[in-house]
């Protein structure tokens, strides 16, 4: 009980998503949503933080997403932002199409390697990998 099993599924999830599991470390505050579940002095509070993410969790300032999906996708980052977030994608810095991964609490968006933008609580972060 609590054991992952080492199968083919969790294997291919494990090369799938080799490029966001580790540690992250919190550079930037790129942009806020309309609605926003902090203030911006709580979100700078959040820079110099660590996102980890492994394959059971994804683990942020204190708070666990657990079992998240990983699942991808690209799309067109101003319709997705507008649609999902409600906000403008003018600067977060994404790629046309962005890579989208759903992380069960926040959706990560990579913008190359060893970079991503990720929402916490309304706020847009940039993070590098370690």
């Amino acid at each position: 009980m609590g054991q992952r099993n080492a199968g083919p599924s969790w294997h291919l999830d494990a090369v799938t998503n080799a490029d966001i599991f580790g540690r992250w470390t919190t550079i930037g505050i790129l942009d806020t949503a309309d609605v926003a579940g902090m203030s911006a002095r709580q979100a700078h509070k959040l820079l110099g933080k660590h996102l980890e993410i492994g394959t059971e969790a994804l683990t942020f300032d204190g708070e666990n997403c657990e079992s998240p999906t990983y699942s991808r996708e690209l799309r067109e980052p101003a319709k997705y932002l507008r649609e999902e977030w409600h906000t403008r994608a003018g600067k977060l810095q994404l790629p046309n199409p962005v890579t989208v991964i759903d992380a069960k609490c926040t959706d990560l968006f990579l913008t190359g390697k060893g970079s991503m933008v990720f929402n916490w609580n309304g706020f847009f972060l940039s993070a590098k990998k370690n």
